[in-house]
């Protein structure tokens, strides 16, 4: 099988790009030109319609969608796409709701605390809903665990680690799911090796989720340091709201608990922290 993501230089979309081609035929196109050992690279900037010509999407059985992020995105590889194509969207994508968990039955106009990302993201959706492509869209929550660009985690436990102030959005009670970010590339590989239900929605997730404070004491204690917060600070990586989803089909790939992933994290973060982030 050939397989095509659109992104795949750095985190998920590396690990996955990676993980396929043990198997598969992978290709990747991003910006960098970049990606893990053993894909092909085509280097592009998926808004510019000469860079997209570059691509024979004819040779895909899957066309895997790590980056985008507007619908004029979508609209310039509408017609290009051939075969299977899966969306990885996000749960920013889901309307504001009074209800506590979101399963993918429900509205899709993007949660007001994520804009303008998450309307922009149902917005793709709508865009792919009114195809006639063999699509799937997943939508995530928060992802973390080793390689990831964008250091929650890993600004939790720089601060923690040189006593400073952690902001936290509101009064810290919004409760979130995560996701380890291993467990996320396996449940991917499974859908794009072994298929899926055609023109569906999944959200991408296990039974579990926490207050962000009960991830950062959870740190604390394993480093020995007490959190000194800041409560009611607009600069937290968090916003202030409840962000639940309902397990689906992919439950299973996420069954050993984040918070018990957290020593993992710091064994990671403690051997690559410097080169990553920049901390000391």
């Amino acid at each position: 099988m050939r397989v095509l993501i659109l992104g795949g230089n750095r985190f998920i979309g590396a690990g996955l790009a990676a993980r396929l081609a043990t198997r598969h035929k992978v290709d990747v196109f991003n910006r960098s030109g970049t990606g893990p050992e053993g894909v092909g690279i085509i280097q592009g900037d998926r808004n510019e319609i000469a860079d997209l010509d570059k691509i024979n999407f004819n040779r895909y059985k899957v066309v895997i969608d790590f980056c985008l992020f507007k619908p004029e995105q979508f609209e310039l590889i509408r017609s290009r796409v051939r075969n299977k194509y899966i969306f990885i969207s996000s749960a920013a994508a889901y309307s504001d709701s009074s209800r506590l968990m979101f399963n993918p039955d429900m509205p899709a106009d993007g949660l007001s605390a994520y804009a303008p990302y998450g309307k922009e993201k149902a917005d793709c959706e709508k865009l792919i809903h009114n195809t006639e492509l063999d699509y799937l869209i997943i939508r995530p929550p928060y992802i973390d665990g080793p390689n990831s660009h964008r250091p929650r985690l890993g600004d939790f436990v720089n601060r923690l680690k040189n006593d400073l102030p952690i902001n936290i959005d509101g009064d810290g009670s919004a409760i979130m799911s995560f996701v380890w970010s291993e467990d996320i590339v396996q449940a991917l590989y499974t859908v794009v090796t072994r298929g899926y239900p055609s023109r569906t929605v999944m959200n991408a997730v296990g039974g579990e989720h926490y207050r962000v404070t009960e991830l950062i004491n959870t740190l604390g204690k394993i480093l020995r340091k007490e959190p000194q917060y800041e409560f009611n600070n607009s600069d937290s990586i968090y916003p202030n709201v409840n962000l639940i989803l309902t397990p689906g089909a992919l439950f299973t790939f996420f069954d050993k608990p984040f918070i018990k992933r957290l020593p993992e994290y710091l064994d990671w973060y403690n051997n690559n922290a410097k080169d990553k982030y920049g901390y000391t």
